[in-house]
C-alpha cells in the first residue's frame, strides 16, 4: 500500500518518461530528437546504459536550458538494443553512428556542433572527437571520468562478467544497477529510509524510476568500456588527438564519477576548461541544469571573442 501511495501520489511534477522534442533522425535503434528550431547546435551524447529522459524532466529540463541559453539541441536517445547493435562495438557507435548524426545535424543546420558528452557519453564524445577533423565546434564533457585509478572507483573483471552472461546476447541493465549500488550500499540504504520519512517525493521517485529504467549493453561495447577503465587508456591520450576547444564540468559531490578522476583531463589537455559545481552526478542534468547550461554560454561566448 505505501508503494502504491507513492507512485499515485509522486509521479508529478517532473517525472515524464521520455523526450520532449521531436524525432528528426533515426539510425537502427538510436533516435535523435530536436527541440528548438534555432540558436548554436549542440549535440548531446547520454550514457548508453541510462535513457535520455533524464535531462528533459518537467519542470528542470536541462534540455531547455540549453535552450533558454540560445543552443538549438539535440539529443540522441541510443534505444534498447536490436540485432544489429548486438554485434557492434564501441567504435561502431562513437566512431561510426555518432558520425552519422553529426552528419546530420551539420546538414539540418548549416553550422558545426558542439559535442557534449554526459558520463559515458562523455567518453564516447572524446573518442569521435579525436577523429573529428574539422566537424566540431567545441567539446563538453560533463561528469566524465578519464582517471580510472583514482579512488572511488570500482573496477570489474570483464571477462568474469562475460562468462556469467555467456548464454545472453547482452549484459542486462540490471546488472548494471546493482553494480552502482552494491559497493556503496549503506549510503543507499539511508537514501531509502529518508525518502519514507518525507511527505515529498517527486524527485525522489523521478530519479529512481530512471536508475531503474535502464538500457541493456552490447557485450563488446561493455568489453571495450571495461578495458579503458581497467587499462586506464584514457590517460594515454595524446595531446594532438584534440584540436577543439574543451570544457569539462565536474560534479565535487558525484559518488558515481569522483570529481579527481574527471579533472585529471586537464593534465592531458592543459588547455582545457574546469567549471566545478557543488551537486552530484546526476544533479549536473537536472537541479543544476541551468547553472550548467548558462556555463557552457558563457563559455563559448569567450572562447569566440578571444578568436575574433
Amino acid at each position: 500500500m505505501r508503494l502504491q501511495q507513492l507512485i499515485q501520489t509522486d509521479v508529478p511534477p517532473h517525472y515524464n518518461g521520455s523526450l520532449s522534442g521531436e524525432e528528426c533522425f533515426r539510425i537502427g535503434t538510436s533516435k535523435l530528437y530536436e527541440f528548438t528550431a534555432s540558436g548554436r547546435p549542440i549535440l548531446v551524447l547520454p550514457s548508453m546504459i541510462n535513457k535520455a529522459y533524464i535531462m528533459d524532466l518537467l519542470g528542470k529540463s536541462f534540455i531547455k536550458a540549453l535552450g533558454d541559453n540560445g543552443f538549438r539541441a539535440y539529443v540522441i536517445e541510443w534505444g534498447d538494443p536490436g540485432d544489429a547493435e548486438l554485434n557492434m562495438n564501441l567504435n561502431d557507435f562513437a566512431l561510426g553512428r555518432v558520425e552519422r548524426f553529426v552528419e546530420y545535424v551539420i546538414a539540418r543546420t548549416g553550422m558545426k556542433p558542439i559535442l557534449l558528452g554526459f558520463c559515458m557519453g562523455g567518453i564516447m564524445a572524446a573518442l569521435y572527437a579525436s577523429k573529428a577533423q574539422g566537424r566540431l565546434e567545441a567539446l563538453v564533457q560533463l561528469a566524465t571520468p578519464w582517471d580510472f585509478n583514482v579512488n572511488g572507483f570500482t573496477l570489474i573483471d570483464e571477462q568474469k562478467i562475460l562468462q556469467i552472461f555467456e548464454g545472453h546476447k547482452s549484459i542486462p541493465k540490471e546488472f548494471f544497477q546493482i553494480s552502482f549500488y552494491l559497493p556503496k550500499f549503506a549510503k543507499v540504504n539511508k537514501k531509502y529510509l529518508r525518502m519514507s520519512q518525507s511527505s515529498y517525493h517527486g524527485d525522489f521517485y523521478a530519479i529512481e524510476s530512471w536508475v531503474h529504467d535502464g538500457v541493456d549493453m552490447p557485450k563488446m561495447v561493455f568489453a571495450q568500456i571495461m578495458e579503458i577503465a581497467n587499462q586506464n587508456k584514457l590517460m594515454s591520450y595524446a595531446v594532438k588527438d584534440f584540436d577543439l576547444p574543451v570544457l569539462s564540468i565536474v560534479a565535487t559531490k558525484d559518488s558515481v564519477v569522483p570529481y579527481a578522476s574527471s579533472e585529471a583531463i586537464k593534465t592531458l589537455f592543459p588547455s582545457s576548461k574546469l567549471a566545478y559545481i557543488t551537486t552530484g552526478h546526476v544533479g549536473l542534468v537536472t537541479d543544476y541544469g541551468a547553472v550548467v547550461a548558462e556555463t557552457i554560454k558563457l563559455w563559448i561566448l569567450k572562447f569566440r571573442k578571444s578568436n575574433v
